[in-house]
């Protein structure tokens, strides 16, 4: 076929399937649906071209519409072969022959115009892995075969190039995700392990998939290096999904709770500790880490999470370890955690003594504090503070548990010192609290007698 002839079946086609952008595909999804007339397109060159070599980045208003329409169709794999006949003339009669060659297969892999053609073709895709691999791409029809082979995905994940061009394309590392043989061959292997936890689009994929997750959770090999990679390891905390199952292995929980790194990052994500929360076992593994609560007592996000709970709070006030920890945060950590519960915005507030000085802060803060009297109360928030005691229904009760003996059920027990804003203040951040609430200390001097001149006046206001 003559130059020209290619350049007139181009424009032709061009005109046929761009020419106007709705007809365009249109004409291009009746081409397709045709056998006679989708075998003579994927043999012809020109229309082949419009395709396939449309520039990536310079899609306009059908480019990717056409692109997936031929993805789609009976006739990809010849569509690619004849595109890539354009380099590769001696090798296109079929598949094997053009993707039965190592360093062929690395030049398709380079460029992305054809690595974009390849992958859109699973057995274009499956063989070119598997030369990759150095196997023999006859012995496999296309990428599910690939997967589904003991041999060939061990061979896969022991070649680094061939774990690239795996991870790289949705389709393939879908289909590796949604095989238990694939998954575990990679996850057997530190090197692909390794490569798949590098990668935001693979770790995406495992998640997706039940089984991967699973055996992700499940062991403790692979825990670890997730563990090791940031990528990793927020595609797992940013999961709600991801974070389910890892809340109910124990063994993810084992790793995560004893990592400070891991609990860094599930400490500052509210998907991540919403799922632990709901996790009694989780919450357990948590409570009993000193690492994790330690994680948890540095950042915001944890903390406001478990005061707006009443059974973690419970949880946590049962152990007295990680009880002390836990109010024993920072005077900035608790002015972020009382602004996040308050429904501010924490980044305006640097710590407790920001808090008590806003007016607004302390406004907000009056409609969602943890009241005690006797008994820790937290308010159903409805636009009032109301007196606990006048209307308790407006209010939630915060039991503490405490173990019985062994074999013996928990049982409520008194609650430890009294837990309000004022805890941790300072005296001068005492005297700007009671400034900003018209309060008059009578002189007092000491902290004791300073909060107590608050209390006191706080205590009054509510019997008015």
């Amino acid at each position: 076929m003559s130059i020209g002839t290619k350049t007139a079946d181009y424009n032709n086609y061009f005109m046929a399937l761009k020419g106007n952008y709705r007809k365009g595909t249109n004409r291009f999804r009746t081409i397709l649906a045709n056998p006679a007339t989708a075998e003579e397109y994927s043999e012809n060159l020109g229309g082949c071209c419009v395709v396939l070599g449309w520039p990536i980045g310079e899609d306009d208003r059908n480019s990717q519409a056409l692109l997936a329409m031929l993805k789609d169709s009976t006739v990809i794999s010849q569509s690619v072969l004849t595109w890539l006949g354009q380099w590769y003339s001696e090798h296109n009669q079929d598949a094997d022959m053009m993707y039965g060659d190592a360093t062929r297969c690395a030049e398709l892999e380079a460029d992305p115009l054809m690595a974009r053609a390849v992958s859109m073709d699973r057995i274009a895709l499956g063989k070119l892995i598997v030369t990759l691999s150095g196997g023999d791409c006859a012995d496999y029809a296309d990428i599910n075969a690939v997967v589904s082979s003991t041999e060939a995905m061990t061979a896969v994940a022991a070649a680094p190039a061939a774990m690239q061009a795996l991870i790289v394309n949705a389709d393939a590392i879908t289909a590796a995700a949604a095989s238990e043989t694939a998954y575990q061959a990679i996850f057997a292997n530190a090197e692909a392990l390794g490569a798949v936890v590098a990668s935001k689009p693979a770790m995406e994929a495992m998640i997706a998939s039940p089984s991967a997750l699973s055996a992700m959770v499940a062991s403790e090999p692979v825990m670890q290096t997730i563990i090791g990679s940031s990528i990793a390891l927020n595609a797992m905390v940013t999961s709600p999904v991801a974070m389910k199952a890892v809340a109910a292995s124990s063994t993810a929980m084992t790793a995560v709770a004893a990592s400070s790194t891991a609990m860094t990052a599930v400490a500052a994500s509210s998907t991540a500790m919403a799922a632990i929360i709901g996790n009694s076992t989780a919450l357990n593994a948590v409570v009993s880490s000193q690492t994790a609560m330690t994680a948890i007592a540095k950042a915001p996000v944890a903390m406001a999470a478990i005061w707006k709970n009443n059974t973690a709070v419970q949880k946590v006030q049962a152990n007295s370890t990680a009880w002390a920890t836990f109010t024993g945060a920072s005077t900035s950590v608790m002015g972020k955690t009382v602004a996040i519960l308050a429904g501010l915005n924490p980044d305006d507030y640097a710590n407790m003594t920001t808090i008590a000085a806003s007016s607004t802060a302390m406004t907000a803060v009056a409609a969602c504090m943890i009241w005690t009297d006797g008994t820790i109360k937290r308010a159903n928030r409805d636009g009032v503070v109301h007196d606990p005691d006048i209307l308790p229904v407006a209010w939630d009760t915060v039991a503490v548990l405490e173990d019985t003996e062994e074999g013996g059920e928990e049982a409520p027990a008194t609650v430890p010192a009294t837990v309000s804003i004022l805890d941790g203040m300072t005296v001068p951040q005492l005297k700007t609290y009671a400034a900003n609430n018209g309060i008059d200390l009578g002189g007092a001097t000491l902290k004791a007698d300073i909060r107590a001149a608050i209390e006191a006046a706080e205590a009054r206001k509510e019997t008015v």
